[in-house]
């Protein structure tokens, strides 16, 4: 009868919890692609660090079980709720740079997927050398939640705060992993086998304390982000007073206080004009500044050498690196697309009238030839990935850039990161990857292997395909 009597729906259900709390604690919460620790500096154990944190007390929890003390365990659950539903709110605001290429990423992929799908006939039909390449844009700012007006603090405008400000969007999410998942839906489970023993008057009794604890720390954190943009605000107001070295002084603080800072474009630029007019030393971000004024003038050669210059003396600086990365890019669309189709002869101005073209006016000449543009592009397309490793519309470019060129093999290999990247993504983005393998088609096909080609073209147009490993 103690047996049977232990078997019942409460326990059960704390048991099956307790069960998917330990498979939360297995799995890991988050990635990253994996050339982001050896490129970026990314602390991988920093990202772990509240898994680590929840482990002692889900162990905590297990043993309160065995000795019986089932309020103490119910605490213990509450506890470690918090920790992965502040999880995003850690990485948001305390990790800046992964933060940065999360939202990278994210973004890249977004642009990527979007141009396979529009530019699909071009893409699809490799013998139309004119494939029109669109210009990327960088990364202007992570700290997107500013007082604009009083409709900030409107009920309406509240799921900006939980996107922008405790970090619940979109570029988090595509990278979270189900050890994340599991912990709080084990939590929950094991919670819901505790009151199913204890009665709602246990939930109640429990309610009273966890809903103020709960509130006091949302208010903190709210106000601690509408005090950083208060801040934030004043700094204007100072740096048009000609208080400069109290802007810099203050710029520096706030930048600990609230890190996303570090990668706001208008907050570094202020910093920067502070620094100079401040008659302080020159410092990486005074040459960030001079790239910017570049780079909104069109001058995107003079930039990249400003931009260069910032990241050569500040290797860290991620956010130099996401503008530079771009510039790369651009200039490679712009040597794609600059030499016009057909042009005039080079002795147009010693012709006779009637004037007869000749091959030096048409588009098989080398200047003006689809595979002359593709390699002057591909050279900044690759100094671009050398500067962000793993940029998606970089690896997409690059690849149509190696498909004009007929260089099928490196087109291939550049699919095939591509591919490996997408691993990352939850969910992937289906049209690049079709694109992908779609190159890989054209590889095999060339090499004279049509039995793969016609594997792959499979996996082009099928993705229950995809996890069917052929290289």
């Amino acid at each position: 009868m103690s047996l049977l009597a232990l078997l019942n729906r409460a326990s059960l259900t704390r048991v099956c919890g307790s069960l998917i709390l330990l498979g939360g604690l297995i799995y890991p919460w988050y990635q990253l692609p994996s050339l982001t620790g050896s490129s970026f500096g990314i602390n991988f154990l920093l990202i772990n660090l509240p898994r680590l944190i929840v482990a002692p007390l889900i162990l905590a929890f297990l043993l309160a079980i065995v000795w019986g003390g089932k309020k103490f365990a119910r605490l213990l659950l509450w506890s470690s709720l918090l920790i992965p539903l502040l999880f995003p709110y850690f990485v948001h605001t305390w990790l800046p740079d992964v933060n940065y290429l999360t939202t990278a990423y994210y973004q890249q992929g977004r642009q990527a997927a979007a141009f396979s799908e529009n530019h699909l006939p071009e893409v699809q039909a490799h013998w139309k050398q004119n494939i029109i390449l669109e210009p990327v844009s960088p990364i202007r700012s992570l700290a997107n939640l500013s007082l604009s007006d009083s409709r900030f603090f409107q009920l309406s405008a509240w799921d900006r705060i939980v996107q922008e400000g405790l970090g619940y969007k979109p570029s988090f999410l595509a990278f979270t992993l189900k050890g994340w998942e599991l912990t709080m839906i084990g939590i929950v489970i094991a919670l819901m086998g505790f009151y199913l023993g204890d009665g709602i008057e246990a939930l109640i009794a429990d309610l009273k304390w966890i809903v103020p604890i709960a509130a006091l720390l949302l208010s903190c954190l709210v106000f601690s982000i509408i005090g950083a943009n208060i801040v934030n605000y004043h700094l204007d107001t100072w740096f048009a007073q000609g208080q400069y070295h109290h802007v810099v002084e203050t710029s520096q603080r706030l930048q600990t206080w609230y890190p996303p800072l570090k990668t706001d474009e208008a907050f570094l630029k202020r910093l920067g004009e502070a620094q100079f007019y401040g008659d302080e030393e020159i410092s990486p971000l005074s040459y960030f500044i001079k790239g910017l004024e570049q780079y909104r003038g069109g001058n995107l050669w003079q930039a990249q050498i400003y931009f260069q210059t910032a990241w050569e003396l500040q290797p860290d600086f991620i956010a130099v690196r996401g503008y530079l990365a771009s510039i790369l890019i651009n200039q490679g669309v712009e040597a794609l697309h600059q030499f016009p189709s057909i042009r005039l002869s080079p002795l147009s101005n010693k012709r006779r009238v009637p004037y007869k073209r000749s091959f030096l006016d048409t588009s098989e000449s080398l200047e003006n030839s689809p595979a002359y543009r593709a390699a002057i592009a591909t050279e900044f397309f690759e100094e671009a990935l050398t500067v962000f490793p793993g940029h998606l519309t970089a690896l997409n470019y690059l690849m149509l850039a190696r498909a004009i060129n007929n260089q099928w093999h490196e087109s291939a290999q550049l699919a095939k990161e591509i591919i490996d990247i997408e691993q990352y993504f939850h969910p992937p983005h289906l049209s690049l990857l079709g694109q992908a393998y779609l190159h890989l088609t054209w590889n095999d096909y060339h090499n004279g292997d049509l039995e793969t080609a016609w594997k792959r073209y499979r996996q082009t147009i099928d993705p229950k395909t995809w996890k069917q490993p052929l290289y």
